[in-house]
């Protein structure tokens, strides 16, 4: 009989505290996924050259030089620039999916305890049947 007289207050504690928890984690996740990805880093460095690689300037002007490393230069930045925003996409990706399953989490979260309530009640009318 003292089953019955906790059931009250698990309900309480799980559409309060556990709710409350609840989004507490949900965020932490989205704070991790947002963060994983360096998405504001990226955002910021997106023209930057692909790994910091440039040429070094040699003593002295030579034209041939000179736009030789332009050319490398505009080429890292290029490859830098796709790289990044294929890495942006995946995490705004993964984090838009941690949106969406911590939204169905939480339906799932707050129909749980009836479901259970309602599968207990229709097996006990099963085995009576």
């Amino acid at each position: 009989m003292k089953f019955f007289t906790l059931i009250p207050y698990y309900l309480v504690w799980h559409y309060t505290t556990g709710i409350v928890n609840y989004f507490g984690l949900w965020g932490d996740f989205i704070w991790f996924s947002y963060n994983y990805f360096s998405l504001k880093a990226l955002v910021r460095t997106l023209f930057s050259p692909f790994k910091r690689l440039s040429t070094k300037e040699a003593r002295g002007f030579s034209p041939g030089k000179f736009l030789g490393d332009l050319v490398v230069d505009i080429l890292m930045r290029i490859i830098g620039f796709a790289l990044r925003i294929v890495v942006i996409i995946i995490g705004l990706l993964v984090t838009a999916g941690v949106i969406v399953a911590g939204l169905v989490l939480l339906v799932v979260w707050a129909v749980l305890p009836w479901l259970l309530g309602f599968l207990i009640v229709a097996g006990v009318m099963a085995v009576i049947k």
